[in-house]
């Protein structure tokens, strides 16, 4: 059992990307600066507000805003009031709105509607924001959005495998050397469930599902929007040199929102699998059914809001193979009584014998696979300085895969939970805030068994391994196989039972100084992963003409 450890500390913190912020410059009809303006900066949809003020520049900054669309209102002494409505701030964005006042020779004010996208003249980042409406739009192919990753410049899809778990490299970079952040606080929390822990040791891969899925992350119904950075990001990020995307979760709103789904594919849809209808097989089931819902508005208006969502994931994957088991004649009259048991649990032969010893099976089956991810946020506004959030996220998922010899399936279990707290504090106009806590445990665990598929007789676990010598059963792992191959044998027991836990703790800082605005903050984590393989093995090999 091997617990490596591992705990960094980074001084330029990523946090800042996860919030978004405005400023600009206040001017009157002759371009001369306005100081002392007084600006209102409220959210539309939950009624947050911040209250700023113009330096004696005309500057004003607006940091740390969680994304959403906004509306301003912008008030000097002798000048009409303007206000500017429908401005939407993505994740990490730097929107700049320049104000210009109207002397008030009445009562009277100017409202504009900015529905338009706003420009970024004074960021150099290659990136990419995917918002929950382009999400709606789109059939993603089981509801993961990391698919639409490949939408940003820079970006190629790579094959995954065991020792490469990451899934799409960034400027040549290698596939594990992304960055994933959750309402900023890190998400590479993933562990391995196979005997060597490769990439995810050192927490460098994003907590995937066991069919490598972010919907054990965020699924897509409880998804705000999310941003790909690839190349000229600025110092706020860091840790590592590929990719930084920064995900953000829906909150709850003045209004009650929420929505049901299900999206399923079947079989009867499609035709009958070629080598099916070849070796003259039933065609095997494919049935997908994704569904769940969510539901989110408020607690207290303007104050307390809550968005919980659900989704649950039931799939299984159609499989045609042929594989040689052993011949009757060699599991009957020529098998001796001990190997007997082991011979019968692998599936009979329905195809007339290759060679000797040998017979080949040929089937059409389905390997399940589930996902059950539930999480709950909860927002709180104290006063008008103070605002806090929690979310909880717990979402187990399962992947069973039959073998060559395929009375022998393998099931692996992936478990993720995580709790991010976080709080913004308004110190004065100028100086503002942000602290984010986040614990995350990931589990990956996968075990062999034996079932009846195929005719096949399973034996008990027990008669395989020595007995009398103190082997716990639960904790051995064994393989039995002929002629020397993979292909022809099977595995049984315990293979690993993996975990790994993160703590994370974020600090960041904004202070506006005259036409400056500083950033500095700090970013603390520990990651602790247990390898835990079985304890025992035991591996037969037969070798024979």
């Amino acid at each position: 059992m091997m617990r490596p450890v591992s705990t960094t500390f980074l001084l330029a913190t990523c946090l800042f990307g996860q919030s978004a912020q405005i400023s600009g410059v206040i001017r009157d009809s002759s371009q001369s600066l306005i100081p002392a303006a007084t600006l209102i900066i409220t959210s539309e949809g939950t009624g947050l507000a911040r209250t700023t003020h113009s330096n004696d520049e005309g500057i004003y900054t607006a940091p740390i805003l969680p994304p959403g669309k906004y509306k301003i209102e912008v008030t000097a002494s002798g000048f009409q009031t303007s206000r500017q409505t429908g401005i939407t701030l993505d994740t990490g964005q730097s929107a700049r709105i320049d104000f210009t006042l109207q002397p008030a020779s009445l009562e009277q004010s100017v409202t504009v509607n900015a529905d338009s996208t706003l420009v970024h003249t004074d960021q150099s980042g290659v990136s990419t924001v995917i918002n929950r409406e382009f999400i709606d739009t789109l059939p993603l192919n089981g509801r993961s959005f990391q698919s639409l990753i490949a939408l940003t410049p820079g970006v190629v899809l790579t094959q995954a495998s065991f020792g490469e778990q990451g899934q799409f490299s960034v400027n040549g970079q290698r596939a594990n050397s992304n960055y994933f952040t959750i309402d900023g606080v890190s998400a590479n929390i993933g562990v391995s469930a196979g005997l060597t822990l490769v990439q995810s040791a050192s927490g460098s891969l994003p907590g995937l599902g066991a069919t490598g899925g972010t919907n054990t992350l965020v699924s897509v119904e409880a998804l705000e929007e999310f941003r790909v950075q690839t190349s000229g990001y600025s110092a706020e990020y860091g840790r590592m040199p590929g990719a930084q995307i920064t995900i953000l979760t829906r909150s709850g709103t003045n209004q009650f929102h929420g929505s049901l789904f299900n999206f399923f594919r079947n079989d009867a849809l499609d035709a009958t699998d070629w080598f099916a209808n070849a070796q003259k097989l039933p065609k095997p089931e494919l049935r997908q059914n994704d569904f769940g819902g969510v539901f989110g508005g408020p607690i207290r208006r303007n104050q307390t809001f809550f968005f919980a969502s659900y989704e649950g994931l039931r799939l299984r994957q159609p499989e045609v193979l042929s594989t040689d088991v052993p011949s009757l004649d060699e599991r009957g009259v020529l098998a001796c009584r001990l190997c007997r048991p082991f011979l019968n649990a692998f599936p009979i032969p329905n195809v007339a014998t290759s060679r000797i010893g040998l017979s080949p099976f040929v089937a059409s089956f389905t390997n399940p696979s589930s996902l059950d991810a539930g999480s709950i946020r909860i927002d709180h506004r104290w006063g008008t300085k103070l605002t806090l959030f929690g979310r909880f996220n717990q979402a187990p998922s399962a992947y069973t895969q039959r073998t060559e010899m395929l009375s022998n399936p393998i099931d692996t279990s992936v478990g993720t939970k995580t709790l991010t707290l976080g709080a913004t504090v308004l110190l004065t106009p100028r100086l503002v805030t942000d602290t984010r806590f986040n614990w995350s445990g990931t589990t990956g665990s996968s075990y062999a068994r034996l079932d009846n598929f195929g005719g096949a007789v399973p034996f008990d676990p027990q008669t395989f391994f020595p007995q009398g010598v103190g082997i716990d059963v639960a904790n051995a792992f064994g393989g039995y196989f002929l002629n020397g191959g993979i292909n022809s044998g099977f595995y049984i027991g315990k293979n690993v039972a993996n975990s790994q836990t993160q703590w994370n703790l974020t600090h960041s800082v904004s202070y506006t100084l005259g036409s400056h605005q500083l950033k500095f903050g700090a970013d603390w984590r520990h990651v602790a992963t247990e390898n835990n393989p079985r304890a025992y093995d035991l591996f037969a090999y037969f070798i024979g003409s």
